[in-house]
């Protein structure tokens, strides 16, 4: 890994702590109930949701879902489409679309309206980072980003790579 240029925005351990706490929160929300279904949306949110989903003391059920909201060839936003559906049958469960940053809120307004459709009792929406200028609502998110700047690491990638860093990096 050649991470010459690249400043580590938010180091590992800032990432595992905030994750416990969603975690936490979650769980104590769900302790006593029916399981929660976790879905994770590919390929980003992929480092975030399996820390996330090992932080909970609670059965959980998972599933997975991808979406192609960017061209990751040059990093540039392109239409919303599913590209892998969920399996599990969600209705009357409660759900969790778990992704790994809110840009523009446009991939979670599509998934929101999707997840909808199979008539889960209750949808919440959880991310890694959120951009402050995004004023789509969350029910949980770890960090917020001041600017626009494209970060790397995560589980977010640079033009398909370095999704397997260890910390979230912004590029110098």
């Amino acid at each position: 890994m050649d991470n010459k240029g690249f400043k580590i925005l938010i180091p590992e351990y800032k990432i595992q702590r905030k994750t416990w706490e969603i975690a936490h929160k979650i769980s104590e929300k769900h302790r006593g109930q029916t399981p929660p279904v976790m879905i994770c949306v590919l390929n980003g949110g992929f480092m975030f949701f399996t820390e996330l989903v090992k932080s909970m003391d609670i059965d959980v059920e998972i599933d997975f879902v991808r979406v192609k909201s960017y061209d990751a060839s040059t990093n540039t936003f392109d239409k919303t489409s599913i590209v892998k559906d969920v399996e599990l049958d969600l209705h009357g469960k409660t759900v969790y679309i778990v992704d790994d940053i809110l840009e523009t809120g446009s991939t979670m307004k599509e998934l929101l309206i999707h997840i909808n459709q199979k008539s889960p009792a209750e949808i919440n929406t959880v991310t890694l980072l959120k951009r402050k200028q995004c004023n789509h609502p969350l029910d949980y998110f770890g960090f917020e980003l001041e600017d626009k700047s494209w970060v790397y690491g995560y589980g977010l990638d640079n033009k398909g790579i370095m999704r397997n860093y260890r910390n979230i990096y912004i590029y110098e």
